[in-house]
């Protein structure tokens, strides 16, 4: 996954899911790296970043909008953004904040939207109580990941997915749960006349289609929604050739 700015190419731009990694995206950004210039980071908290700690979304926001428009050039740019990446990349595809230039087109994996994120209190407060003791423990990443998958994952990718939610940061974890899930952007975000595919999960729970239908099938006037049957929240890991074929069909629209 490339990092500079390759100025003849457009820039895709990958944003993971909470809990998740850059890793997510392995089986889905090298059909994308002739193509287009691809920025894949690692979201503050998690992965790599996860010695970050926890940011607030106006501060992951600005960040990133600044690394974007680094490598952005003259064709413009594409989001796709899985889960609590999607927040992301539709604040930052609006074009109304950080500066940055509107995305050409937007790819949201079970996306949360800019308005708080519908999610059962709960849930909400079991998965706080993971991070509690400043870790969240094998057997507690696993139940997370076979809550969100349709089936279970290949062997490979379900030890990616376990890890990746035992090395977020506590910090990172809570504050998602407790604050940035619920923030609501949509006023400063507005609707976007923008080319917009949905992807979700049959077997999704809130951000699965009837989610989708309330919240961000509102913010696009040019949306499409997909479901993929069988298949739960963990789509870049459960059906990467799914998500293959929306981002490929999503830049055909865009172009």
């Amino acid at each position: 996954m490339t990092n500079c700015k390759i100025a003849d190419r457009p820039l895709l731009v990958l944003l993971h899911a909470f809990g998740s990694s850059r890793n997510a995206w392995n089986e889905i950004a090298p059909h994308f790296e002739e193509v287009f210039d691809v920025f894949a980071p690692d979201l503050p908290g998690f992965g790599s970043a996860a010695d970050q700690g926890a940011r607030s979304v106006e501060d992951t926001v600005t960040a990133l909008a600044g690394e974007i428009a680094d490598r952005v050039g003259p064709k413009g740019w594409i989001a796709a953004g899985h889960s609590m990446g999607g927040k992301f990349a539709t604040i930052l595809a609006s074009g109304r904040t950080g500066g940055l230039s509107p995305a050409r087109g937007v790819l949201l994996l079970a996306g949360s939207p800019p308005s708080p994120e519908p999610m059962g209190e709960d849930r909400r407060a079991e998965m706080i109580g993971w991070a509690r003791d400043g870790r969240i423990d094998e057997s507690e990443a696993s139940a997370f990941v076979s809550a969100n998958t349709g089936s279970p994952l290949p062997t490979a990718a379900a030890r990616l997915a376990v890890a990746d939610v035992m090395a977020s940061s506590a910090d990172a974890w809570t504050a998602w749960l407790e604050t940035g899930s619920r923030e609501d952007w949509s006023g400063r975000v507005g609707g976007l006349d923008m080319p917009c595919a949905i992807l979700v999960g049959s077997e999704d729970g809130d951000l699965g289609e009837a989610g989708q239908r309330a919240t961000n099938m509102t913010v696009y006037d040019d949306a499409e929604l997909s479901v993929e049957a069988g298949c739960g929240h963990l789509l870049p890991l459960e059906r990467p050739a799914a998500v293959v074929a929306a981002l490929s069909a999503l830049q055909r629209r865009a172009d």
